[in-house]
């Protein structure tokens, strides 16, 4: 049985940050597939948003990674270089990815390097470089599932 996909291009779509009501509209979507460290495979859609609010909500991108509990996170841009000294390393959501893309794709190439960390509860950090690209910085936190706007 094929999934429906939950989010689609276009779609206005708000995300509550920090009590606060963050909406944007939908521009694309990457499906990763990862290989991890351990040579193990998971995937997950990634879907990118843009707003006319400044940064870090200017461009944001929110997941949900595979399996039951999983969490939906969103992600920013961060300008901190280095994991928080306490972050753990989430080694089944690091490795090599392979990307295909709906929409807008900004930098996203077929394949990217990804090293994801858990920095605290409901917080995250990632380090990601696509093909011919310089390294990114983002920071996660753990979120409610994103709407729909009506």
């Amino acid at each position: 049985m094929r999934r429906k996909k939950l989010f689609k291009p276009n779609k206005k779509i708000s995300i509550i940050v920090d009590g606060q009501t963050v909406t944007g509209t939908l521009t694309g979507v990457d499906y990763y597939v990862l290989e991890d460290f351990g040579g193990k495979k998971c995937k997950w859609p990634s879907y990118t948003l843009v707003s006319k609010q400044k940064a870090p909500f200017n461009r944001y991108w929110f997941v949900k990674w595979q399996g039951k509990n999983a969490p939906w996170i969103l992600w920013t841009k961060s300008k901190q270089r280095l994991a928080p000294k306490k972050a753990k390393m989430i080694f089944e959501k690091s490795g090599i990815a392979h990307i295909k893309f709906v929409g807008d794709f900004g930098a996203s190439t077929p394949w990217a390097s990804l090293i994801q960390y858990k920095a605290g509860k409901d917080k995250y950090y990632c380090l990601e470089r696509f093909a011919n690209s310089k390294v990114m910085y983002f920071s996660g936190q753990k979120i409610a599932k994103p709407k729909i706007v009506r």
